[in-house]
C-alpha cells in the first residue's frame, strides 16, 4: 500500500556541500547529551574573532532551521541550542553546527511517513531543565496522528522557572494550546464519530517532580482548550511522566 511520506534528501545534500561538510562522516546523533555551550566559548581575543570572521554560522543554522521545521524533527532542539549564539559564535558553537550537518548526512533517506496504522492523536511535551546559562529552559512537543508527526516545536521560554517543575507546566500549556489547535484542525474528522476521540497529551517526567502536588492542579492546563471545546480530562501516572487524556466534544 502506497503511503504519503516527505523527505528532504536533495536539500540536506545542497546544504552540506554549500558549507562544505559533504565528505563529512555520519554521526548517530545531532548532539552530545554531555555537550554544554555558552557564551564563554564565543571570540575573546583578535586571534579568535579573526578565525570566525569568514565562518557562515548564521547561514548554516538557518539552512538547519528549514530543515528542521520541514521534515526533521529529530534536530529541532539542537538548532534551537546553536541558535542562541548566532551574534557572537565561536569555534565551540561551529563544531555543533558541523555536527549537526554529520547527523543529517546519515539520516538525509529517512522520511516522515504518514498513513500507517489508525491510532488517536498523542502527544508528548517535555523541557530541558532551565540547564542554560540564562537559566530560560526549551519547551519541546511533538503531536502525531495515526503513526505521523503532524506538529512539533522546540523554543526558549521566555520566563525564568523557578524549578523544573515549573519548567515542565510552562512546556505543557504550550502543548496544550498547540492541542487545541490540531483538534480544531481535525474537527471535521470528528464531528460525525460516534465514538469521540481522545487525546494523550504525556508530560516528561513530571510526575518525579511533582509527588507532592496535588493532581487538582492539572486540568488548569487546559483553560485555553475550554475556550471553543468542552473537553474533559482524566490523569493517568507512570513513573516517569503524567498522561492528560482529553475528550474531544465539540460546541456546535
Amino acid at each position: 500500500m502506497n503511503v504519503p511520506s516527505l523527505c528532504q534528501r536533495p536539500y540536506i545534500e545542497s546544504i552540506a556541500r554549500r558549507f562544505g561538510f559533504d565528505e563529512l562522516k555520519p554521526m548517530s546523533n545531532p548532539m552530545e547529551p554531555s555537550t554544554k555551550l555558552h557564551s564563554g566559548q564565543s571570540p575573546s581575543t583578535g586571534a579568535e574573532y579573526a578565525a570566525m570572521r569568514h565562518v557562515p554560522y548564521r547561514e548554516a543554522v538557518g539552512s538547519l532551521m528549514y530543515a528542521s521545521l520541514a521534515t526533521h524533527p529529530d534536530i529541532s532542539y539542537a538548532v534551537t541550542t546553536v541558535s542562541r549564539f548566532s551574534n557572537n559564535p565561536g569555534m565551540p558553537h561551529w563544531e555543533a553546527v558541523r555536527r549537526i550537518y554529520r547527523y543529517l548526512l546519515g539520516m538525509k533517506d529517512l522520511r516522515l511517513t504518514y498513513g500507517g496504522a489508525p491510532s488517536a492523536l498523542v502527544g508528548y511535551a517535555d523541557a530541558d531543565g532551565s540547564m542554560a546559562e540564562d537559566r530560560k529552559a526549551i519547551s519541546g512537543y511533538a503531536f502525531l496522528i495515526d503513526g505521523g508527526i503532524v506538529s512539533w516545536s522546540s523554543k526558549k521560554q521566555e520566563i525564568i522557572s523557578l524549578s523544573t517543575m515549573e519548567s515542565e507546566y510552562v512546556a505543557a500549556t504550550h502543548a496544550a494550546k498547540e492541542l487545541y489547535g490540531c483538534g480544531r484542525s481535525s474537527e471535521s474528522c470528528f464531528r460525525h464519530s460516534t465514538n469521540p476521540p481522545h487525546c494523550s497529551l504525556i508530560i516528561s517526567q513530571l510526575w518525579r517532580s511533582q509527588r507532592t502536588i496535588s493532581t487538582t492542579h492539572i486540568p488548569s492546563i487546559s483553560t485555553s482548550i475550554s475556550i471553543s471545546y468542552a473537553g474533559s480530562w482524566k490523569t493517568e501516572r507512570s513513573a516517569s511522566s503524567i498522561a492528560l487524556l482529553l475528550t474531544w466534544s465539540p460546541i456546535p
